[in-house]
């Protein structure tokens, strides 16, 4: 499972996370499911472009920050 990945906001669109996804599945070839925060669609549609497909979307608390309720899309691969 890749949970969270991020690109500093001044840095994206240079494709750096393309790159991090892509070294992420090559050095790990069972990755199948990422967690996406809702309604940031870049990143939904990067890793859609990787196969991923959104399967639901999960309301929780943000590991490691329990008080900090998110929404993601569960995509698997």
């Amino acid at each position: 499972m890749l949970p969270w990945l991020y690109v500093l906001p001044e840095m994206q669109r240079r494709g750096i996370g393309r790159r991090m996804i892509q070294h992420a599945l090559e050095t790990e070839p069972g990755l199948y499911y990422v967690e996406v925060l809702y309604g940031n669609e870049p990143a939904r549609k990067l890793y859609e472009s990787f196969g991923f497909a959104v399967k639901e979307i999960l309301t929780g608390h943000m590991p490691g920050n329990e008080e900090f309720e998110v929404r993601v899309y569960s995509m698997y691969r």
